[in-house]
């Protein structure tokens, strides 16, 4: 785990293993605020530690998730007597998801972890006014994510909303993620932090996953603009949003995006995974 100063009284955590993640900590007036929790209560314990010896964790801990996936939440555990922030449609997700996921990424954890549910949910905006800090909903990666913004220092934490070099979608609420996007860029923030990236700086990779969602929305992803190693992501992606249509019963939309995924695999004889998944897929439509 690195810890790096961020403004006048940020924190930011970055581990390393299994994947690069970032916890972001704001060291309110009165209170300590965590935003995601990572993989359990053995970096959460290493990070509380950290941070008692630079005499932040003096104050009552507000956690707050941006989402419910695994690698944001199930150091959640090791705040027992902590108000946990989220989205109410995040704490739904984890009431579904949550022992799925316990046994699915298991190898990922880290320490024993057990589900631990936020015990405070919001539906638009909670805002801590003296502290000048504001978590709010913005859909995109998910339908429930959230991020916080600090007043103060003006940063501006997104979750997974943002992330090189294009975004994992894993839902078609495409408008909606776009719009929170827009509002990204529409806000003056000096650091954007990102669940999976290194601290931002500029607004050169918002602008690219803004333009990369626009894009897919509208079925015109320019692929020259995607880079050879980011193809299978985009590959993926559509594949992802087909059959959630196709569960929502929107087989013409889901449609489109199949045709670009074929497209896109074209005379790849030799990907035999990606092939599979497109005929797994067609079998979808058939039922």
């Amino acid at each position: 785990m690195n810890i790096k100063r961020v403004g006048t009284r940020g924190y930011l955590a970055t581990f390393d293993k299994p994947y690069l993640t970032n916890v972001y900590v704001i060291n309110g007036s009165e209170h300590v605020f965590v935003c995601d929790t990572f993989l359990g209560p053995k970096p959460m314990q290493n990070l509380l530690s950290s941070l008692r010896k630079l005499h932040v964790i003096n104050k009552p801990v507000v956690v707050f998730n941006s989402h419910h996936h695994y690698d944001h939440v199930w150091g959640n555990m090791h705040f027992p007597s902590s108000m946990i922030l989220a989205h109410m449609d995040c704490r739904k997700r984890m009431e579904q998801t949550g022992k799925k996921d316990l046994v699915e990424f298991n190898q990922h954890a880290q320490g024993q972890v057990t589900v631990a549910l936020p015990n405070v949910v919001f539906t638009d905006r909670v805002v801590f006014s003296d502290e000048q800090v504001e978590f709010f909903h913005s859909p995109g990666h998910t339908s429930d994510s959230s991020s916080c913004f600090d007043e103060i220092d003006k940063i501006l934490f997104v979750g997974d909303n943002v992330e090189s070099a294009i975004p994992y979608l894993n839902e078609p609420n495409l408008d909606s993620y776009e719009s929170t996007l827009a509002s990204y860029a529409n806000t003056e923030w000096n650091s954007l932090v990102a669940g999976h990236d290194p601290l931002i700086t500029d607004r050169s990779l918002l602008t690219r996953n803004l333009a990369y969602v626009k894009g897919f929305r509208d079925h015109a992803a320019d692929l020259n603009d995607i880079a050879s190693g980011d193809l299978s992501r985009h590959f993926t992606n559509l594949l992802t949003v087909c059959q959630v249509l196709v569960s929502q019963g929107k087989r013409s939309e889901a449609e489109r995006y199949y045709d670009e995924a074929k497209h896109l695999l074209g005379s790849k004889r030799d990907d035999g995974s990606a092939r599979a998944l497109l005929d797994s897929l067609r079998k979808m439509f058939d039922e």
